[in-house]
């Protein structure tokens, strides 16, 4: 049998959430759900400006662009769907065929196709030759 010291109150709406998500249980918080319920986010940084490696430039936004005429491999593997073999033929193909004219022009690395072109585009830039 329940007493009424076991059983749940529910007096605010924010108890009757907590309840109907399941958390609350005979009256006390469960901790693990604590971090979720209690989430501090972290002040923008996007009007700072960034600083990005020696393969990269900072958009106007603050997103990052990676500079396929200059970028190392490190900053290579940042991309989507781009791991250490994919980023080694990139370069393997800037050191023989010279810089990158266009964004577009990755296609012709082996193993790069129009559908991870698309998914980095966004990220990608070439630097001017002079």
């Amino acid at each position: 049998m329940l007493n009424n010291k076991s059983m749940i109150t529910a007096n605010t709406a924010w108890d009757w959430c907590l309840m109907a998500l399941g958390i609350i249980k005979r009256g006390v918080l469960v901790t693990c759900f604590l971090p979720l319920l209690f989430t501090v986010s972290q002040p923008s940084l996007a009007n700072e400006p960034e600083q990005g490696n020696a393969g990269e430039q900072v958009a106007e936004e603050g997103a990052v662009l990676i500079d396929l005429n200059t970028a190392s491999l490190s900053d290579l593997q940042q991309l989507v769907g781009i791991g250490k073999s994919k980023a080694e033929a990139i370069i393997r193909y800037r050191e023989e065929q010279g810089s990158f004219a266009s964004i577009e022009e990755l296609t012709a690395v082996k193993g790069i196709g129009q559908k991870l072109l698309d998914k980095n585009k966004a990220r990608l830039t070439v630097s001017q030759k002079e």
